[in-house]
């Protein structure tokens, strides 16, 4: 074996003969190399300064004194001494490896050791061993080693270790263990509001919040960006769920970051080794769509794997892959319902409805399946950019057939307010079509305006006043608050189905639907009523003043080409 350009070679037989002085002159040219030499019972004979270098002994502390009592770990002494016999009896010689010996203060000593075996002319036996530092080797060989294991931010395993580290609870099969999938809930706001660095931070408290009451036969690691797996096998598998509250609730109390208190929360998916699966991948896969069932179902809470999520996630899975497939073909089209005036009975608006075609649509999946996967796989924003396109383009044919006084109502996503480009690129596609903002209004959730900040609104206010009608839509399905109403830049309030539907036959829902049209008209807000279905809706809405009135009582969403025909009396 060839190190540090000298050639050392460990099978001299012990019938080698070498001169006394040649062989010492040779031992002390090796200056950087740490040679010591040991009688038959082990005794130093031989101590060079490098081996006091090394090992800290000098040579009138080392000379006479056995080898296992200076530089051999208690661990390896026996061994050792049986493998110093073998070669002296049997003739077999002590392999040349790495070892850790062990210095004068008993801090381990990283080396390769090569031994050389000599019969002296007294028939004697001399064993002399030649030792490498490679401290400077093994310590960038552990700083690898840590890099390929474990993440560099919070010192836990990486996804590679885990992944190792299941596979092989897997192969034992000795016990059965939980795994755990955890995500940071919100984390992306933090990174946003605080920057990255505290990002980092944030992924290191919570890494030490997750691991305190963990056991040593339990582990954790950084699965990706804010998502943390949790091994489960010290404690009986029963415990196992309140042991994942534990988690959950240790997260009540803020974390420090940056002299800034941070509350923060997790949301968990559980699944079981063997019920759920004997591979890696699918048990990860089980816990990863647990945790996501926990996510949408509030966030800050666990859920335990069953099959009918993974029936869900399937489902899902497939409709966003055609709706992905949809888009690139635009197999979307549009149909439109009409909103009347509640006095004059005319249409005076019309919302557009996405519809998928039936051709690229074949479980016939309606809006309200596909459009919550759409946003939640982040398909809305190129779907709602097809949408504008072919509502104003739509619109530009009822403004060139001399339709002038019908507004055209467009859903907008909440992540579609949020890209920057929205507003610059909803004024390019109206210049596009040559429409003005007067010819449309803009229906928002209350979530996405009540979670918009100053410039988000900035920009709506400015849409407000050039002509764009801002509604708020399906009003009484989110935050249902009266309070905010004057704070918000819009012109007009929708009131959801669910409040029209009972507010003529029952006291309770009439008190409510009242209530909102009366302050909507106080600050100056148009009121729309959706689902208006029967005679009686009809005139309960128009007895309470509501402004207009959008239902199959009047007509069902309708395709272009019907709708023209329902147009006709508005060309000028």
């Amino acid at each position: 074996m060839k190190k540090n350009n000298f050639e050392i070679n460990s099978t001299f037989s012990p019938t080698t003969n070498l001169p006394d002085v040649r062989f010492l002159e040779l031992i002390e040219s090796l200056s950087k190399i740490a040679v010591q030499g040991y009688n038959r019972h082990r005794e130093v004979i031989y101590w060079n300064k490098a081996s006091t270098f090394l090992y800290g002994y000098t040579q009138t502390e080392a000379l006479g004194k056995k080898l296992e009592d200076l530089i051999i770990p208690p661990s390896m002494k026996k061994d050792v001494i049986a493998a110093h016999k073998n070669w002296l009896e049997h003739n077999i010689p002590i392999p040349s490896s790495e070892l850790t010996l062990q210095d004068i203060k008993g801090q381990p000593v990283p080396v390769f050791s090569s031994h050389v075996l000599l019969k002296t002319r007294g028939d004697e036996f001399e064993m002399f061993c030649l030792d490498i530092d490679i401290s400077e080797q093994v310590s960038v060989r552990k700083a690898l080693e840590k890099m390929v294991s474990y993440d560099p931010i919070t010192n836990c395993l990486n996804r590679h270790s885990i992944e190792l580290v299941i596979n092989e609870l897997i192969k034992r099969s000795i016990k059965d263990f939980s795994l755990l999938f955890i995500d940071i809930d919100r984390f992306k706001d933090v990174n946003d509001v605080f920057g990255y660095e505290a990002g980092d931070e944030l992924l290191l408290k919570v890494s030490e919040r997750l691991s305190t009451p963990l056991e040593k036969t339990d582990y954790i690691a950084r699965f990706s960006a804010d998502k943390f797996i949790v091994i489960l096998s010290s404690e009986p598998s029963s415990n196992h769920e309140r042991l994942t509250q534990l988690l959950i609730d240790s997260f009540n109390s803020p974390l420090k970051l940056h002299d800034q208190l941070i509350f923060t929360s997790i949301s968990v998916g559980i699944c079981h080794f063997p019920n759920d699966g004997n591979s890696v991948r699918t048990l990860l896969q089980c816990a990863e769509t647990a945790m996501y069932d926990a996510k949408e179902n509030g966030r800050n809470q666990f859920r335990v794997y069953n099959r009918a999520m993974s029936d869900s996630s399937h489902f899902q899975i497939e409709i966003s892959q055609r709706l992905r497939e949809s888009l690139i073909h635009e197999e979307f089209h549009l149909v439109y319902q009409p909103i009347y005036c509640a006095q004059s009975e005319k249409i005076v608006a019309c919302e557009a409805l996405l519809r998928w075609n039936s051709n690229a649509n074949k479980n016939n999946t309606t809006p309200d399946t596909f459009i919550p996967i759409a946003e939640k796989v982040g398909l809305m924003i190129p779907i709602g950019n097809l949408i504008l396109h072919m509502a104003f383009k739509e619109l530009k044919k009822w403004r060139s057939s001399g339709i002038k006084d019908v507004r055209m109502l467009i859903n907008i996503s909440g992540k579609q307010l949020l890209q920057k480009e929205f507003f610059s690129q909803l004024s390019e596609t109206l210049e596009m079509y040559e429409l003005t903002p007067s010819d449309i209004g803009l229906e928002l959730t209350e979530h996405a305006l009540i979670e918009a900040d100053d410039e988000l609104l900035k920009n709506l206010s400015l849409l407000q006043v050039q002509g764009v009608d801002i509604a708020i839509d399906d009003f009484g399905t989110g935050y249902s608050s009266l309070s905010y109403l004057n704070k918000l830049p819009v012109n007009t309030l929708k009131i959801d189905k669910s409040f029209v539907d009972y507010a003529p036959y029952r006291n309770n829902d009439s008190a409510i639907f009242e209530a909102i049209v009366g302050v909507a008209h106080k600050l100056d807000l148009l009121v729309i009523a959706e689902g208006v279905e029967t005679t009686q809706h009809v005139e309960y809405c128009k007895s309470k003043n509501v402004d207009m009135l959008q239902g199959y009582s009047y007509s069902k969403p309708l395709s272009s080409q019907v709708l023209e025909s329902f147009l006709l009396p508005f060309k000028s």
